[in-house]
């Protein structure tokens, strides 16, 4: 279980993330180029300024995730999920 994981700046590059659990993760200025979040949980999880290009979000629940800054250039998010996410500072 990754909920509430604090990975702010981390590097992962391709990282393997199918189906996990980060809930309310912090995830601030992460390089998530290339990951595979099918299907993975990032509801309420913090964003703010990360990389995700060409990052693989197909059904990933971002229900209320902080979106603000987000690279999401090239990304693939069909059937993802995103009521109430937030992609500015208020």
């Amino acid at each position: 279980q990754l909920q509430k994981v604090n990975l702010d700046r981390a590097i992962l590059n391709r990282a393997f993330f199918r189906e996990a659990n980060l809930t309310q993760a912090s995830l601030i200025d992460a390089d998530l180029t290339q990951a595979n979040l099918i299907d993975a949980d990032l509801s309420g999880a913090d964003l703010t300024g990360a990389n995700l290009d060409k990052t693989f979000l197909l059904g990933a629940n971002l229900t209320g995730a902080n979106l603000t800054g987000v690279n999401l250039e090239r990304a693939i998010l069909t059937n993802a999920i995103m009521p109430n996410g937030k992609f500015y500072q208020s």
